[in-house]
């Protein structure tokens, strides 16, 4: 049973390491969570590369740029070496040697420090030309649509792709889906985006952008008690799937909601009483 997971492994998801403890991604308590050790991890070694930034703007980027091939190499290397398949959600050979681990996703959380550093002290406008901006908008829709359209074709092939499709998604797409996202987000932080800024930048959003916390702890729980509590088959077809899709959609935020009243904003609200922020 799922519960029985964390009755030996809880403690791994306090110390931030059930990404590594256990070894196998299928042992975890709240395997979703893995995402949550990442987080950490990252925050860990994020203050070396601000200071660089900082300090010696050159040594930020050098080191920036060889943990983004770093982790390439990682994704690469690994994925030749035991013949990993990425689209197979059941794989726990792929979850636990690559999918859940720092070093396969730091290239991705490395390129948003570097977007930060240059929104937050470079005054300079790398979009401003025309020409620049808009063939930037075509390729970041291109690479953003590839990693996730062109993976029908893993299942036209009954499941299987060749070895080198396998090391070209694992290697590339993580990287070039977050670094188009980048070019977008920097583009409109600079003024740009035409309709796209106004609707992205709207109030309306920042509620829901409150909520994602527990919105993403709660909603496989949703799923779970929703799927194991129903005696039948289910039929798959787009109508059944976008009728679930709303529905643990709004029941992952409601519940979402709930929680974050009673949890999540009293400890906010406590700890900036314990630790006020110095002005």
């Amino acid at each position: 049973a799922k519960t029985d997971l964390c009755l030996g492994h809880w403690w791994t998801n306090l110390l931030y390491i059930n990404n590594f403890v256990p070894q196998s991604s299928g042992a975890q308590c709240m395997g979703w969570t893995w995402f949550l050790a990442n987080d950490m991890q990252f925050y860990i070694f994020t203050p070396i590369i601000a200071l660089l930034f900082r300090k010696k703007r050159m040594g930020g980027w050098v080191l920036s740029a060889f943990l983004i091939i770093f982790s390439m190499f990682i994704n690469w290397f690994l994925a030749l070496k035991y013949d990993l398949s990425p689209m197979n959600p059941n794989d726990d050979q792929f979850n636990s040697i690559l999918y859940n681990k720092p070093y396969a996703r730091m290239a991705a959380y490395v390129q948003g420090i570097v977007v930060a550093f240059l929104l937050q002290y470079d005054s300079i406008d790398l979009v401003s030309n025309r020409l620049v901006r808009y063939v930037g908008y075509i390729v970041s829709f291109a690479v953003t649509w590839c990693p996730t359209y062109l993976t029908t074709s893993f299942w036209e092939a009954g499941g299987k792709w060749p070895l080198m499709s396998n090391l070209m998604y694992i290697t590339f797409s993580r990287t070039g889906f977050v670094g188009a996202i980048m070019f977008v987000m920097y583009a409109m932080y600079k003024g740009h985006g035409f309709l796209l800024r106004p609707f992205l930048s709207h109030p309306f959003w920042v509620p829901l952008a409150r909520l994602t916390y527990t919105a993403y702890l709660l909603h496989p729980i949703i799923i779970f008690v929703q799927y194991f509590s129903t005696p039948q088959i289910f039929d798959m077809n787009p109508i059944f799937i976008m009728q679930h899709y709303i529905t643990n959609l709004v029941l992952a935020y409601s519940v979402g909601l709930v929680f974050h009243l009673a949890v999540e904003k009293p400890t906010a609200n406590l700890e900036r009483l314990l630790l006020p922020h110095k002005k």
